[in-house]
């Protein structure tokens, strides 16, 4: 059985305690795939599909044990909830943005 230490529990109350804010670093490849030329015709679809894949993963664990999580895993999972969310409305616009963009021509 692993047990925390008196000191390795005094650094957890620190780092929970310091409020500094680090930018996040994304790393989507899907994303990165946009940036050096990926075809949005060809990322947009996939993206959409697996990013619903994983929100409605997400809702149905809330769904599940919602209740028996601490506030601030509810939290951390309507993070994910809202990531996911987000992920798929952006690859839904690129999708359409496409669809536009390439009859324009």
């Amino acid at each position: 059985m692993l047990k925390v230490t008196d000191r390795g529990r005094a650094a957890l109350q620190e780092w929970l305690g310091d409020p500094e804010f680090v930018p996040v670093e994304a790393r989507e490849r899907g994303i990165l795939k946009l940036w050096f030329g990926g075809q949005p015709d060809v990322l947009a679809p996939v993206q959409v599909d697996e990013h619903r894949r994983t929100l409605r993963s997400y809702e149905e664990l809330a769904d599940e044990v919602g209740e028996l999580l601490t506030p601030g895993q509810r939290e951390a999972l309507e993070f994910g909830i809202r990531y996911e969310r987000m992920m798929v409305d952006f690859w839904a616009w690129v999708r359409q943005r496409e669809d536009r963009t390439s009859t324009d021509s």
